[in-house]
């Protein structure tokens, strides 16, 4: 059965408590894609990250045209590395030393290069300012840019994405033309007064064939990256809910085709396309991150390091990123007791004991486990700890799990249990992946801490319309004399602007908060990882595609092997065309 956790809320509420407890041009493209991408059947190619971001804010399909590469390490004139994606119309480039600036994505040159050797022809010599009104003369390249073509520049995007004017306007190709650095305009009368009154010409497609790239590993057709379902899902219309368009059983394969948003992913099946829940999906790297290299916090993000430094005895940070099997941490505060994961402990070590005794879920836990996972409840967690054997047993599963640096200082306190974030990281790490449950308990635990009450989803799971972010948080009545509370804030988290493939990161934050803070500081500093990890998920989309394909430091093994058949999928998935095609 699906897990329709919203019916197992509504029976909790309704019942209560007590009566449930019973590159270079030449370099290797990614041969799959997945989330956090757009696929593109009608010409087998897709868009991620920082490009698809500003591919859809410049105008999509209409003004650039389709993707007819895939990302890829391109070398600039300057002699710098970039990540440069070829689209019908444009050559669009990831520049990271503009992080946080409209100059992140570039057009590429392509007007100048196609045009380098046409500096002696009239319209591309230099021009005198014009005397005509509704004109502006550009003094950088000597040219002029007026009526439709000014207007259309300062609209669509201006010098980031065009550049400065090099010809003056003339006939070519049976259109009034005008080159700028990273473009050629075409006048459409036929068009006059709406949107596609000027065009790009298809540059992108010209300059790759001039170069001789159409042949080229990097403009091969590709397929979208594939997950299968763990569990019996529903195919939903919307990634928050909606419609059930269809109910897929446990091990269908799926086109990963877009997310991340509100905790689910947009795939495509069976000619359908819909959306299903992160934590029914399969991940797409499963390295142990136990045997994680631990680095500094630093290596992870600069800001939220120095950050961490300032507070460094208040707190104690730990990211594990599954795609380099990396560990950052940060802070001094040390191993922290925390309660609200400690629920998340004593759900695991539940359901591993229930498939070491061969049973197939815990359905008379069910309303235990809503209690305690939801709604944060501790008498449940109370009797799940005695449910579990306690001590012993807690500690038996942490050794089996080889989970070293976990401490329960008091036998009689679950709410004790403590380890630093990094430690906590690893765990919910191998949580996650489904490296220490069943499909079907994977699924069933990233379910529950997906479905916790809004108030609970603060910090580092704040949920967002372009995230995954799910966890667990908690605070509670500091022991220390010196504090007033702990906040505890942990969970999975991935972005649209990722790396391709389901592989989110494991990110905790345990924090002692002074009086004259209050628990909304600690609230806050989650939330602060929360965007580190958000803007690692750039660093780590750029770190991928500046390799040549697939190394062992980055893994994103297709799941489910590849689309047998996408004929019909161009009619399923519909992208905008412009009026005068392609």
């Amino acid at each position: 059965m699906f897990h329709a956790a919203w019916l197992r809320r509504a029976l909790v509420l309704l019942l209560g408590f007590g009566s449930i407890v019973a590159a270079l041009p030449q370099a290797r493209p990614i041969p799959a894609h997945a989330a956090g991408a757009d696929y593109f059947p009608e010409t087998g190619h897709t868009l991620s990250g920082p490009i698809r971001e500003a591919w859809v804010a410049g105008g999509g399909v209409w003004l650039f045209g389709y993707p007819i590469s895939e990302p890829m390490r391109w070398s600039t004139r300057s002699g710098s590395t970039v990540i440069a994606q070829y689209f019908e119309r444009a050559r669009l480039e990831y520049h990271p030393e503009y992080e946080g600036t409209v100059y992140r994505v570039l057009g590429g040159l392509l007007g100048s290069d196609l045009t380098a050797n046409r500096s002696d022809e009239p319209a591309f010599r230099p021009a005198e300012p014009s005397s005509a009104g509704g004109c502006v003369f550009h003094e950088a390249t000597g040219h002029n840019l007026c009526a439709e073509f000014l207007t259309w520049w300062e609209r669509e995007g201006g010098l980031p994405t065009f550049g400065y004017p090099i010809s003056e306007p003339f006939e070519e190709g049976g259109f009034v033309v005008q080159y700028f650095e990273r473009a050629r305009f075409e006048h459409h009368p036929e068009y006059a007064g709406t949107r596609w009154e000027v065009a790009l010409g298809h540059l992108g497609t010209i300059d790759a064939t001039r170069r001789g790239l159409l042949e080229t590993p990097a403009f091969a057709r590709v397929e979208p990256q594939m997950a299968v379902t763990r569990v019996e899902v529903a195919l939903r219309s919307e990634p928050a809910g909606g419609e059930t368009l269809a109910v897929l059983s446990a091990g269908t394969p799926v086109a990963l085709i877009g997310g991340p948003s509100w905790d689910a992913y947009r795939v495509y099946v069976d000619g359908r396309v819909g959306w299903v829940r992160f934590g029914d999906l399969t991940w797409s790297v499963t390295d142990d991150p136990r045997s994680a290299t631990r680095t500094s916090l630093q290596m992870f993000d600069q800001a939220l390091d120095a950050r961490s430094a300032e507070i460094s005895p208040l707190v104690s940070i730990g990211v594990y990123d599954p795609l380099t099997n990396q560990l950052f941490e940060g802070g001094s505060a040390g191993p922290i007791a925390a309660a609200s994961l400690a629920k998340a402990l004593l759900l695991t070590v539940l359901l591993k004991q229930a498939e070491q005794r061969g049973e197939i879920g815990v359905t008379d836990w069910d309303g235990t486990l809503i209690q305690m996972i939801e709604f944060s409840d501790n008498d449940a967690a109370n009797v799940i700890w005695a449910a579990v054997g306690g001590e012993p047993e807690v500690r038996a599963f942490l050794d089996e799990q080889r989970l070293t640096g976990f401490a329960i200082p008091d036998p009689y306190d679950w709410g004790a249990i403590s380890a630093t974030a990094g430690d906590w990281a690893q765990f919910f790490g191998l949580l996650g992946s489904g490296q220490i449950l069943s499909p079907a308990n994977t699924a069933y635990v990233l379910d529950l801490m997906r479905d916790v009450l809004s108030e609970h989803r603060f910090g580092v799971i704040t949920p967002g319309e372009n995230l995954v972010a799910i966890g667990k948080n908690g605070w509670y009545w500091d022991d220390e004399p010196e504090f007033v509370v702990r906040v505890t804030s942990a969970g999975l988290v991935d972005s649209t602007e990722g790396p391709p493939g389901i592989a989110p990161l494991a990110v905790v934050m345990l924090s002692h908060v002074p009086g004259e803070y209050g628990t909304e500081w600690g609230a806050s500093i989650g939330f602060e990882v929360q965007q580190a990890a958000v803007r690692y998920a750039t660093v780590r989309w750029a770190e991928y595609y500046h390799r040549a394909g697939p190394s062992p430091a980055v893994r994103l093994a297709a799941q489910g092997g590849a689309v047998t058949s996408l004929s019909d999928f161009a009619t399923v998935v519909s992208h905008a065309v412009t009026p005068w095609g392609r």
